[in-house]
């Protein structure tokens, strides 16, 4: 009985002692920080992929998209959007003194080349300042600006809706001063 024992033990040792190895653990894909391996086993890097970035806007390749611009800033009265290439007028100047501004029977009318005395706001005799037409205007009214630059430091006490020819053409305002609240004051542009 004895060597049977041992005839079993030697049997079970021997059974126990296979070539069967121990799995490796499976192989994780290199991925550097930020980037993170997801379930699947792909690398994940955060961020928006190359292809990913929408009309007017360029990869950054740093998982970023940035906007195509012009290479240097759009000068005054002259905007460019993610994807334009060129500056262009914010608004087109139309032709003549006040181009294609919406004036009506009420508006007042500023030009600062007018020099005679006689000024009532009208098209034909206009206000030489912006101040002077903002002070006549009823509320609501439009103020019509012809070309120049006013340098004014503006104070609208009402409502009125002040319109220049076009941003190209016209600066009506006074750029030592900053904004103050509540007095609807403009002032210096910053940027």
């Amino acid at each position: 009985m004895r060597c049977c024992t041992c005839l079993l033990a030697v049997a079970l040792v021997a059974m126990g002692c296979g070539s069967e190895e121990t799995p490796a653990p499976p192989v994780v894909p290199a991925c550097e920080p930020p980037g993170f391996v997801v379930p699947s086993g792909i690398c994940v890097v955060p961020g928006v992929p190359a292809d990913g970035c929408g009309v007017g806007f360029a990869h950054d390749n740093l998982g970023g998209c940035v906007a195509v611009l012009p290479s240097e800033p759009c000068p005054s009265g002259m905007i460019a959007l993610p994807g334009d290439e060129t500056c262009r007028e914010v608004s087109p100047c139309g032709q003549g003194t006040w181009g294609d501004i919406p004036v009506d029977g009420a508006s007042e009318y500023v030009d600062g080349s007018y020099a005679a005395a006689d000024s009532d706001g009208s098209a034909e005799r206009p206000w030489p300042t912006i101040s002077q037409a903002v002070d006549a205007a009823a509320a609501g009214a439009l103020v019509a600006v012809a070309p120049g630059s006013y340098g004014e430091d503006l104070e609208l006490n009402k409502p009125i809706i002040l319109w220049g020819k076009c941003p190209a053409e016209v600066d009506p305002l006074d750029h030592r001063n900053s904004c103050q609240h509540g007095s609807h004051r403009l002032g210096d542009r910053a940027g």
